[in-house]
């Protein structure tokens, strides 16, 4: 556990750094807000799609994305993706009834099936490696340590490629500790626990603006 007075200085630091961000917010919000972007009227809000969204689109309200990309699949006849779509599902559905011991297993293998989905409806090549290795240096056992390596071939680097950031030749390594770092969701708490930089600021109301 960290001691006492590192949580008391670095809770002052957070305070500090959320006044200085009120601080710029008010100095740099503008006088006449400028307006949202509009397709035939509608206002432009941010998609979730990564490469290929479509603005003018209506949103779909379900109550199972499983359902609704499996019977998407099913219209265009993907049977291929179909199948692997429905393998994703099944590790899904397993993992809701392990415990924290087993389940990252499932998990894991939930995001590759989709992954490899995603990637074969849209006519993306892959490696059938999974095209990620881990090893642990000498030492203390520790976060910075454990070494992950995304190799230069395999389904990690097809859907890094995807994704318009390709690894280079060599492959890249992380240590499992900067990976936790950078991950939102669980950053405050990485940083009460190992005192660093915060390193996101939160974005109230994000939008699309026109610019004259």
């Amino acid at each position: 556990m960290p001691r006492k007075s590192s949580i008391d200085s670095l809770s002052k630091r957070i305070r500090n750094n959320e006044t200085k961000i009120k601080q710029i917010k008010e100095e740099i919000k503008p006088v006449i807000p400028r307006p949202s972007l509009k397709i035939k009227k509608q206002e432009v809000f941010l998609k979730r799609s990564v490469i290929s969204p479509r603005f003018s689109s209506k949103t779909v309200l379900t109550d199972s994305t499983w359902r609704y990309v499996e019977i998407f699949l099913k219209e265009k006849k993907a049977e291929k993706a179909l199948f692997y779509w429905e393998q994703a599902h099944n590790f899904y559905n397993a993992t809701q009834n392990l415990t924290l011991i087993s389940s990252p297993l499932t998990t894991y293998y939930t995001f590759l099936n989709a992954i490899k989905a995603l990637l074969i409806f849209k006519g993306h090549r892959f490696d059938l490696k999974h095209g990620v290795s881990g090893k642990g240096q000498d030492g203390h056992y520790h976060l910075k340590n454990e070494i992950i390596k995304l190799q230069p071939r395999g389904i990690a680097s097809s859907f890094s490629s995807y994704l318009r950031e390709p690894i280079r030749s060599g492959g890249v390594e992380y240590s499992l500790k900067d990976i936790l770092y950078k991950l939102q969701y669980i950053h405050r708490a990485f940083c009460l626990t190992f005192p660093s930089p915060e390193l996101f600021i939160p974005i109230i109301n994000p939008r699309f603006v026109y610019d004259k």
